[in-house]
């Protein structure tokens, strides 16, 4: 068990560090709620429609599925249908788990690309506390699985350029 961890000790602050950054969401998040961004109720509206099986063509505002992002209201539709919590709380806590997997991806490329477990260790921390970021996740809002995807698919890009 010792050899375990010695072995993969980077891995387990880098875990550690997401967790706390998933934790400070929710505890954020726990007295108001998560904050409503100028457009969030637009996605929730429509994640709302999408639970309710509104047909998209039969909905009264299909100018907010031709002008806003529907990956994000999608996701918090399938939350529900999973048999997850309303789209507000499924935000909530689907920001929070994006949250902690950008600290951790953030960490991941910064050891990829320098090779350094001190850099990849700030660069994550850094992450944690810088308040745009913890703005960003505690609101409804595209940004975070933006956010997620684009490190994503940097991760899968350099994968693929070694």
């Amino acid at each position: 068990m010792k050899d375990f961890i010695k072995r993969n000790l980077f891995i387990i602050v880098l875990i550690a560090i997401s967790l706390m950054g998933s934790f400070a969401i929710v505890t954020i998040t726990s007295n108001r709620g998560i904050g409503l961004s100028a457009h969030g109720p637009e996605y929730i509206r429509m994640a709302i429609s999408l639970i309710d099986s509104s047909s998209i063509s039969q909905d009264p505002l299909i100018n907010y599925w031709q002008h806003f992002p529907p990956l994000y209201p999608l996701l918090l539709a399938m939350i529900k249908w999973l048999g997850g919590p309303d789209p507000l709380l499924a935000a909530r806590w689907l920001n929070s788990f994006l949250f902690g997997m950008n600290i951790f991806l953030i960490g991941l490329l910064i050891y990829k690309q320098t090779d350094s477990k001190w850099l990849a260790v700030t660069g994550s921390l850094w992450m944690l506390v810088k308040i745009d970021i913890v703005q960003i996740h505690s609101m409804v809002m595209t940004e975070p699985l933006f956010i997620f995807l684009v490190l994503l698919w940097l991760m899968l890009f350099v994968s693929f350029l070694e």
